[in-house]
């Protein structure tokens, strides 16, 4: 697999940090606790963040960091159930299946340039050997 790329079926978690900064960054704190933060480090991203999303933001990408394959969409809903953003966690969930699919689409659609560029690479060998006689 090239660098960059994802399992198809392992969903980077970072796709759905602008849905949970929109639902539930006024409760940033308590999800950032639920994701394991200590209370310095609220503290430090409290003063560092100019308002309740960037906050957010910030401290979801130091979890993702930290955690690396272990920062998992199952534990961010999780995390927001327990602090009761259940709604928030469901719509991820109903998420999942759109990202799935765009995904999906991506990858055809990869498949189908790559499958065209084998065509005209044929073709254009065909060509240059139509002009000689083998024998």
């Amino acid at each position: 697999m090239a660098e960059g790329e994802h399992s198809p079926h392992i969903v980077d978690v970072q796709e759905y940090f602008d849905d949970v900064i929109a639902e539930a960054s006024h409760n940033w704190d308590n999800l950032a606790r639920k994701l394991g933060f200590s209370e310095n480090e609220i503290k430090v991203l409290r003063t560092d963040g100019p308002d309740q999303d960037r906050r957010c933001r910030e401290m979801l990408h130091k979890w993702r960091n930290r955690k690396g394959m272990e920062a998992t969409l199952q534990v961010l809903q999780q995390a927001l159930v327990d602090i009761k953003e259940r709604l928030t966690a469901e719509k991820l969930e109903g998420k999942t299946s759109t990202h799935k699919k765009k995904r999906k689409r991506k990858a055809k659609k990869a498949n189908e340039v790559d499958s065209s560029e084998d065509s005209n690479v044929s073709s254009m060998e065909n060509g240059l050997y139509a002009g000689f006689e083998v024998g």
